[in-house]
This record gives C-alpha cells, structure tokens and sequence, in this order.
C-alpha cells in the first residue's frame, strides 16, 4: 500500500437546514478533516478528493491504494452508495466497505425486509407508494402509527420529529410533501422502545466487533418519536451512546453476526432496530455507517479497546489483508 484515498464532502450544516437539505447524507468537515487527521498521525500518507468524478479524474495514481468507498455521501440517487464500490471493482484496486450489491441493498429498505424475512428477523411492516395514484394502498394500510420517510435515502434525509402519523390522513399529508423531492417513499409501522445498532466488524468467521450499542437522546433510553434531522444532525437533543451488548439477546446478536457474514464483502455495518417488549425489530442495515470519533461504530470498537485511529487503521489493515487473499 502506499496511501489512503478518502473521497468524501467537507459540508457544514447551517441554520437553514431542513429535512429536504442533501447535506444531511454528505460527509461533514468536522468528520473528513479527523480521518485525515488521524492517518498524518498514524503517518499513512492520503489523498483527499470530494467526488467520485475528481478520484476517477485521478485514478491512475492509485492502482495500489486503499479507498475508504462509503463516507462520500452524495446526492438523491438509489445509486449513490455503490459507485465508489463499482469504480473499485473495475479498476481493481483495494477499498473499504461494502460492495457494489450490499451498498445497493440496502440502500433499498424496503427490499432489505425480503432479505431479513430469510433470516427470520423481526421487521416493521410497511408499504412503498411510487406515485400519486397509489396513495389509495393507505386504505389497506392499517399499522399505526406509522412513519413516512424515503425509501432510498440515509442519516434522516426526510424525516423529521414529525414524520410520525397516527391516521391514514395524517400519512396521506406526509406522502403527499415527500413524494415530489422522494419516489418511491416508505410508510413503515412506527416500532415504539429503545433504539439500538448492532455493531460488526471482521470478515472472518468469528467477530472482531460485535456490539449492540444504545442511543439516548435527552437522557432517554427509550424513543417514543422518530428520531429526525433535529436531533440526529442539527444538534437539537443532547446524544449519547452506551454500550448494551451483555444486555441484549445473545440468540439475536449471534444471528445479527451471521446476517453480516452472510452478506459477503462489507467489512463493517450497522445493523439498526428497536428493542421492544424483549424482541428486536430491525429497521435497517447500515453498511455506510458513519465514522464520527464518537458514533454507533467507534463507540463498539472503542469497547473493544481501539482508540479512533486504531479503528481506522484496524479497517486498513483488514481490507489489505483480504485484498491479498484475493488476489
């Protein structure tokens, strides 16, 4: 290896911030400057570009490189989160993340409850509408309160503290302001309880992290609204996270591990839920999950006793390692 490439934006949120706002997905300037901060420590070399267009405008000087392929976040497109995997594959060179299928997967999170229902997992129910005229599948839809949010989008673009509806009215007004910035768009069954990421990390058979990790929102454990762009982004609620793992079901968490493995190439996820009433409702996967020093994932690996540039470098290493075993 001779460097690191980090693609990815450098954006500050600001006071006009809403939930339609493409900032929410991109990579922050607090977030990308402490990645390449922390490898000058580590004194890996790196190379910064904030697009895919401008590292493929260079790509010929990495051929021997490793590429972190998920913190660019981009704008609405399904597609977005695999093209980075893609431009690797192509042009074979090494990369952090999952790849092209996963990050398209689950970019789907409708179609990521086919997958789960494989693994038997608990999963809110829900319904896609695409277009005007298929508002009318509400009147079949009978799970509230439910909440409405794009299907294909991440880090609460769209969803708000008042995504939540409690009758087919109320969902019809939300669909109704999503579907003109959003298609198609998720109404879900609104699972009430704690909010928890199961951590995993390795691409061996046995885990080298396997955490779940609770969030606490204004000293609450348990969630009884969405958790939107207020508080997730802008800053509007005080967020902790602690460590549950010993706590939580082993059944679930062992089978949360191999639901990872069974997904092949994806080196780190989250896999996010709500545990309520002793059963874990799995929300979404998680496999571009954020690498802020104090997120879901550092929080499990810190737990393991990494510190935030060991973690970084940890996710080097393993995707060299493996890169090599598969030449």
């Amino acid at each position: 290896m001779n460097a690191v490439v980090i693609i990815a934006e450098r954006r500050m949120l600001s006071g006009k911030t809403t939930m339609f706002s493409n900032e929410l997905d991109f990579s922050s300037i607090t977030v990308t400057d402490r990645i390449l901060e922390a490898f000058d420590h580590l004194g890996i070399p790196t190379f910064y570009y904030e697009s895919p267009k401008a590292f493929l405008d260079h790509i010929g000087q990495h051929q021997n490189d490793v590429v972190f392929s998920a913190l660019w976040g981009g704008y609405h497109s399904r597609n977005k989160r695999s093209l980075i995997a893609a431009i690797c594959e192509a042009y074979h060179i090494c990369y952090i993340g999952a790849d092209a299928f996963v990050q398209a997967l689950c970019q789907d999170k409708y179609l990521t409850k086919s997958y789960l229902h494989d693994f038997g997992f608990l999963y809110p129910k829900g319904i896609l509408i695409s277009s005007l005229d298929e508002i009318k599948k509400l009147e079949i839809f009978s799970d509230y309160p439910c909440i409405v949010k794009p299907n294909d989008e991440g880090c609460s673009v769209g969803i708000s503290k008042d995504s939540l509806a409690s009758t087919s009215q109320k969902a019809e007004e939300l669909v109704r302001q999503l579907l003109p910035r959003y298609s198609p768009v998720l109404v879900e069954q609104f699972i009430p309880g704690e909010e928890i990421s199961v951590c995993c990390a390795g691409q061996d058979t046995e885990p080298d992290v396997l955490e779940a990790v609770q969030l606490i929102v204004n000293g609450n454990k348990e969630l009884d609204r969405p958790w939107g762009f207020e508080a997730k982004k802008v800053g509007h609620a005080v967020v902790t996270r602690e460590v549950v793992t010993n706590s939580f079901p082993q059944d679930v968490l062992h089978k949360c591990w191999e639901l990872f493995l069974s997904l092949g190439k994806v080196d780190l996820m989250r896999i996010d839920g709500k545990l309520y009433n002793g059963n874990f409702y799995i929300i979404e996967l998680s496999p571009d999950c954020s690498l802020h020093e104090t997120c879901f994932m550092a929080t499990a690996f810190a737990h393991r006793h990494f510190s935030y540039n060991e973690m970084l470098l940890y996710l080097v290493q393993e995707a060299l390692k493996h890169w090599t075993e598969k030449k």
